[in-house]
């Protein structure tokens, strides 16, 4: 009896800029999905780097859909306000040390090495590298905010066309308005004030008339 094997084909990698950034989102949650590549991770610490990464994936998608970036005109800056502290402070107490996500530079990659994370840094990177992904980062420079977090812990060195937003130029000062001096009177035209011990002493009233 023959069996008839067919040859497995991969499945064709999407084309639009969105499918393909959803694609790179997709082999990192497979490859953090696997519990034999991710048994040096804990439950938690796992659930921690999929929350991250699905914040980075909204955050693509949510920039994306506000539509191109439009110069603002310059705006007056708000007051600061000065917040004081209570005048009864309670005592903070010292909870537990929260669980955070390594900061080193491709450090997923070296978390989960063989898996679909270097799968997922070669899509990245050749995402990256297409015109029209530069295109769109030019109308949509905000897209970086998601970007350069993903290429840290992918261990990718960002781009040029993915460097961070034009800030606007700082303001001049503006400048101090100085005192005018107030002019004083001359002493001739100064009217002549009453001493201080002037009002205490009076003269006396003359007595009354008498009519007869």
């Amino acid at each position: 009896m023959l069996l008839w094997v067919m040859p497995w084909t991969p499945p064709p990698q999407p084309v639009l800029l969105a499918d393909r950034f959803s694609f790179v989102i997709k082999l990192i949650v497979m490859a953090l999905g696997n519990p034999r590549k991710t048994a040096p991770l804990s439950g938690p610490f796992a659930l921690l780097i999929f929350r991250r990464i699905c914040a980075l994936r909204n955050r693509f998608f949510a920039t994306l859909a506000r539509g191109p970036i439009t110069p603002r005109p310059p705006s007056a800056s708000a007051p600061t306000r000065t917040t004081q502290p209570p005048s009864n402070p309670t005592p903070a107490t010292t909870p537990s040390a929260p669980l955070r996500l390594p900061t080193r530079f491709g450090w997923l990659l070296r978390l989960l090495p063989q898996s679909e994370i270097a799968t997922a840094r070669g899509q990245l990177t050749t995402l990256l590298d297409d015109p029209d992904m530069i295109a769109l980062l030019a109308t949509h420079p905000t897209l970086g905010r998601s970007l350069r977090p993903l290429c840290r812990l992918l261990g990718i060195t960002p781009p040029g066309h993915l460097c961070s937003a034009p800030q606007r130029p700082p303001r001049a000062p503006k400048p101090r308005k100085t005192p005018t001096p107030r002019r004083r009177k001359p002493q001739c035209c100064a009217q002549a004030r009453p001493a201080p011990h002037a009002s205490r002493f009076t003269a006396p009233r003359p007595p009354p008339k008498i009519f007869a």
